[in-house]
């Protein structure tokens, strides 16, 4: 996080202890323990955030790329995406 020091400092914001990048992917994932984090349904992916706040995540970084430039959708679908995670994010990690 000693990367991180001079943008949070420039910003006026405290330095996060724990700020893990979290691929999003939105769609089916078993009911089980052994999804990644950050795949499956938006209910899922709300718990996903609410584990990380537990385990002491202050920020996350919500990544929409998929891992190939082949399977991008571009930016209007990142955004739908991400404005979907946040609308059940509420009361979880950085959105109080």
């Amino acid at each position: 996080m000693r990367a991180s020091r001079p943008e949070a400092e420039a910003a006026g914001r405290p330095v996060p202890d724990l700020a893990p990048r979290l691929q999003i992917r939105i769609g089916e994932r078993p009911d089980t323990r052994d999804g990644r984090l950050g795949h499956g349904s938006v209910d899922q992916i709300r718990g996903d955030l609410e584990t990380l706040a537990e385990l002491g995540a202050t920020d996350v970084l919500l990544d929409t790329y998929p891992g190939t430039p082949g399977e991008r959708a571009g930016a209007d679908e990142d955004r739908r995406v991400l404005e979907l995670v946040m609308s059940v994010a509420q009361g979880t990690i950085g959105t109080s």
